[in-house]
């Protein structure tokens, strides 16, 4: 006897139902996990399955969202950027129609956030933008705070570094006020990103010591990583080996037990500048190339231009002439594409020095000229200045040295 199942839609939702306490029992194993990068990386499809089931409906928003903030801290490390950006759009969209404003405004955040990463600075920038309104409009004020810092970070990689303090001191002004220290760290951490880019070394490591001892206290085991990165970065720039290379290692036996392939990649990218400040060329090759292989899979244009120029940099040393070329003129494009003219600029000034290591100094006096006409027309700050004057320096020695025309 054959049984006819009349009301197709019950079993639909028993089916659902099913489907959504399974997405409950991974959310409370999630919560009862230490070590959740190793659990979310060995069953990443299957929890992916579980988020897309509570995200069908309107009615296990709830649920959705809980599974979007405890994978997305991790998650955002493996650069599953379109499929992750699908998920918080999607959920974003449910978000806007349940009227749920905190929740629309985190989303907007950690949108942002892969827009930022992928390269994308002008959608990072409207969506930091709209998650600092909306949080300022629901009265968040610690949140706002943050969201302003974020944004100060677009700013940071547009070289736009008065924007980006102006908006990064009032974030740390507002931290202040509502004492709340994981904001005060957060402040700190983003004026070290600022201090870094205008090579104001020592107030940069003062601010990123700062950022580093509060997220110890609290322990904050993620940003803190972020803080010893630019400690080491610093620590690299101003010559200070040992205690680079004492970081470092502290370093490693965190990354060492994450899934954290940006921190990794950058981590190796400040110990090939360390290597290479020191004239050990091999040594610098090595770490930056592994970076870069690193960053194939995170794929962040940013970090990918910044490799670029540093392995251009290293070929020229060892002469090789073409693949230093190739990846000097790589750079340059990629910074242009963000529209970062400091970065460009110094991209050029170690191409002018990869042709005249080579003996052709008409080639890089046109590209000094060049890269001179464009810092001369930009907005003025300090280490565009100090770009500037070096590369004057530069082309003064090149039409020094240039034959003198017969009459």
């Amino acid at each position: 006897m054959t049984i006819v199942i009349s009301d197709q839609r019950k079993w639909t939702e028993v089916l659902r139902r099913q489907k959504l306490a399974n997405a409950e029992r991974w959310l409370t194993i999630m919560e009862n996990k230490k070590d959740l990068s190793g659990f979310i990386l060995s069953d990443y499809d299957n929890l992916l399955r579980a988020l897309e089931t509570t995200l069908e409906n309107p009615d296990s928003f709830t649920l959705a969202y809980q599974l979007i903030q405890r994978l997305n801290t991790v998650v955002f490390g493996f650069a599953d950027w379109d499929r992750w950006l699908h998920y918080l759009q999607q959920a974003l969209r449910t978000c806007e129609s349940l009227q749920r404003e905190e929740e629309e405004a985190h989303l907007l955040t950690m949108i942002a956030r892969i827009f930022l990463h992928q390269g994308d600075l002008d959608k990072a920038k409207i969506y930091f933008q709209k998650s600092a309104a909306k949080f300022k409009d629901i009265g968040d004020q610690v949140n706002y705070g943050k969201a302003l810092g974020k944004l100060s970070n677009v700013y940071v990689l547009q070289d736009d570094l008065v924007m980006s303090e102006q908006l990064c001191q009032e974030a740390l002004k507002i931290a202040m006020a509502s004492e709340d220290s994981f904001a005060i760290g957060l402040a700190y951490l983003d004026l070290s990103h600022i201090h870094l880019k205008s090579q104001n070394l020592h107030e940069g490591l003062v601010v990123a010591r700062k950022a580093h001892d509060i997220f110890t206290k609290l322990g904050q085991s993620k940003s803190g990583v972020v803080a010893l990165i630019n400690i080491v970065s610093i620590q690299a720039q101003a010559g200070n080996w040992a205690e680079a290379e004492s970081v470092s290692t502290q370093l490693m036996s965190i990354l060492d037990t994450t899934a954290d392939i940006k921190s990794i990649s950058q981590l190796k990218n400040n110990l090939g500048i360390a290597a290479f400040n020191q004239g050990d060329y091999a040594k610098a090759e090595t770490l930056w190339q592994e970076a870069l292989q690193l960053n194939t899979q995170v794929q962040n244009p940013t970090e990918m231009a910044n490799l670029y120029n540093n392995l251009g940099m290293v070929y020229t040393k060892l002469h090789e002439w073409e693949t230093a070329e190739s990846m000097l003129q790589e750079s340059a494009k990629a910074y242009q594409d963000l529209g970062d003219v400091y970065l460009w600029a110094n991209a050029q000034d170690n191409l002018a020095e990869l042709f005249e290591a080579k003996g052709e100094t008409a080639v890089s006096r046109q590209i000094v000229e060049r890269a001179i006409s464009v810092l001369e027309t930009a907005q003025k700050s300090a280490h565009r200045q100090k770009l500037l004057a070096n590369m004057t320096v530069r082309l003064k020695k090149y039409n020094s040295n240039a034959p003198s025309t017969p009459h």
